[in-house]
């Protein structure tokens, strides 16, 4: 109300006091010269209360404008302590306080430069709890549809944590183009293990009527592959005993040789004390014992096999 007022007063003051001077000369014309210093007397009151009421106009524009500069400084702080407390990042929004605390200061500050960094503030605050909250719901629609599908969800996961990373260096923008695009990986998730579930299908079902138009041949084939399977493995046995029959017999041999050569180096060449050769006969001769022990047993295993 009082600025509507200010604002009609400047608009007409000119106005009037012109026509209050012509009303004056008028009178001043036909009066007398005490009624003359009584009406300049009068005008010069009503000059100096228009200049009064000027620079009471200009005076409360100031005041005004360091009001309202005061109200987007103390708003943009308490923004910052918000964000602080839900544990946001705070360095860009600093940034912009400071640059309006630097715009503030100046003699003559522009409250149209202050409102405009003020706006920023406020947008990424806005910003930044928006995408907070998004981030747990893009993190509740993950979970379900991993829990419903069953279905490998990494490409989700990675856009998620993009978006929490992108959060943290305060770069919006970026965080809310990464969790933008966690629905649509995850329908493409969908579509595309549904594309395989059917492909899979289809091919099932070619095997199974390949399998149904050919069964004679496959049962043949798998007769003769048992056949095989079964000769294979009983020629195998019969190799493995023989084998195994060689390797016991040239033991035996080796053994014997050395139980020879210990013989020797005690009694003849008295190489080796009575107790080493004591010691190198017992181990011989049990060996050599063992193996005659077994090679009976192979032997009649391998005639029966035969």
């Amino acid at each position: 109300m009082k600025e509507n007022t200010l604002r009609i007063m400047k608009k007409y003051s000119c106005s009037l006091i012109i026509l209050f001077v012509l009303i004056l000369l008028c009178i001043t014309v036909s009066a007398t010269p005490d009624e003359v210093m009584i009406l300049q007397s009068v005008t010069s009151e009503v000059e100096s209360s228009t200049e009064t009421n000027e620079t009471t106009a200009v005076v409360y524009e100031i005041v005004s404008l360091d009001l309202a500069i005061e109200q987007m400084l103390n708003n943009s702080l308490q923004d910052i302590e918000e964000m602080k407390k839900a544990g946001l990042g705070t360095y860009y929004v600093s940034d912009i306080y400071i640059q309006m605390q630097t715009e503030a200061k100046k003699i003559r500050p522009k409250k149209e430069t202050i409102a405009q960094y003020y706006s920023l503030l406020t947008t990424a605050k806005e910003d930044a709890f928006y995408i907070q909250d998004f981030i747990i719901l893009k993190e509740q629609e993950i979970t379900e549809f991993e829990q419903i599908s069953g279905l490998n969800v990494t490409e989700a996961l990675i856009l998620l944590e993009k978006g929490r990373n992108e959060l943290e260096y305060e770069r919006y923008d970026n965080a809310k183009e990464a969790l933008n695009k966690i629905t649509s990986t995850l329908d493409d998730i969908q579509v595309n293990a549904s594309r395989l579930s059917t492909q899979m299908y289809a091919q099932t079902n070619r095997v199974l009527e390949w399998v149904k138009n050919n069964s004679i041949q496959i049962s043949i084939f798998l007769i003769i592959i048992v056949l095989v399977g079964f000769l294979s493995y009983k020629k195998l046995g019969t190799l493995r005993i023989e084998r195994k029959i060689e390797n016991l017999e040239r033991e035996q041999d080796v053994l014997t040789g050395l139980l020879k050569k210990s013989q020797a180096e005690y009694y003849a060449e008295q190489k080796i004390t009575k107790r080493t050769y004591s010691l190198k006969k017992e181990i011989y001769k049990k060996r050599i014992e063992e193996i005659k022990s077994i090679l009976p047993v192979l032997k009649k295993e391998l005639l029966k096999r035969k």
